[in-house]
């Protein structure tokens, strides 16, 4: 092999390591976005309100009691 050859053959392994990589980037980055959109949804969902707290310092009463 010349040393044209081989020049032509390593620009083509990375043409194609670039475009396997930006396949890879506009397939996964939408599906990042989504499992991050859910899962601030359901955090923001699941999140409860504290009770309000009494005028006095005391820790409020456990349930049932």
């Amino acid at each position: 092999m010349t040393a044209f050859e081989i020049g032509v053959v390593i620009a083509l392994i990375f043409l194609a390591i670039g475009i396997a990589v930006g396949v890879l980037i506009v397939v996964v980055l939408p599906q990042l976005r989504y499992y991050r959109h859910a899962r601030r949804y359901l955090d923001d969902r699941m999140r409860e309100e504290l009770p309000p707290r009494d005028d006095d310092d005391w820790p409020p009463r456990w349930p049932g009691r």
